[in-house]
């Protein structure tokens, strides 16, 4: 077989990868915001839920003739949605998820300040989130595993009982890792580590038992193998306690 048909197979089967790497299992979400409040709900199973809408990183792997080369970042818009309920007065259970990416589930401690609808004054809480998920794609050509783990901190001055602006910090970090079963990248393990930060200024308006959340900031991605990303990230949702 001549030199040039073997480069136009190579080509071809480069090209056929390609496609099979826009599939779903060779892309992950890496949320921005969590909408996250410095305030806690204040025991007693008191429980708030949160519908927000906001902006995502969708990273796909991508590659060449030398093998996968990192991660393409693509701009999205995403629901997200959040459930927290007070087991402790200083301790909430906090459930995240954000549309297609993984679900989070954990806690979040406030060090400082009263819980909500406690008084006006100073708020610091911490919080942990983790999870992960497993999926093979319909041909079963690829098959990956995604964890993750956040961790945030959030400041906050309750005005009133009407306003609090608060600061977050938070650092994610996502680990994916594959299998690819089929095609010019075959018995390849791409491992992708991606560390996110983010830090963003929000505004809470409560009126009763309804809230709404403004925030605003920047992120700052670095993937395996990838040139460093810099995003403005804004979002808003609305919520509901009990």
């Amino acid at each position: 077989m001549s030199l040039v048909k073997i480069n136009v197979m190579k080509t071809l089967l480069l090209l056929f990868t390609t496609l099979i790497l826009s599939g779903c299992a060779t892309r992950f979400i890496l949320p921005s915001q969590r909408f996250l409040s410095p305030e806690v709900q204040g025991g007693g199973f008191k429980s708030s839920i949160e519908l927000y809408k906001t902006t995502a990183h969708l990273a796909r792997l991508k590659g060449n003739n030398d093998g996968i080369s990192g991660v393409a970042y693509d701009e999205i818009s995403r629901t997200a949605y959040q459930f927290s309920t007070g087991l402790f007065d200083q301790f909430d259970i906090v459930w995240s998820h954000v549309g297609s990416a993984n679900s989070l589930i954990g806690g979040k401690f406030q060090f400082i300040g009263s819980a909500k609808g406690g008084g006006d004054g100073h708020k610091l809480s911490f919080a942990y989130l983790v999870g992960g998920n497993r999926h093979e794609s319909d041909k079963k050509d690829i098959e990956f595993r995604l964890n993750a783990q956040e961790y945030w901190g959030i400041y906050g001055y309750r005005l009133n009982p009407f306003f609090m602006p608060y600061f977050s910090f938070g650092l994610g970090q996502y680990k994916y890792r594959g299998h690819i079963k089929k095609g010019f990248y075959a018995g390849e393990r791409p491992r992708i580590k991606s560390d996110v930060y983010t830090s963003s200024l929000g505004l809470e308006i409560n009126y009763q038992s309804v809230f709404f959340r403004l925030e605003s900031g920047f992120q700052l991605l670095e993937s395996t193998k990838t040139s460093d990303k810099w995003a403005m990230r804004t979002g808003f949702g609305l919520g509901y306690s009990w």
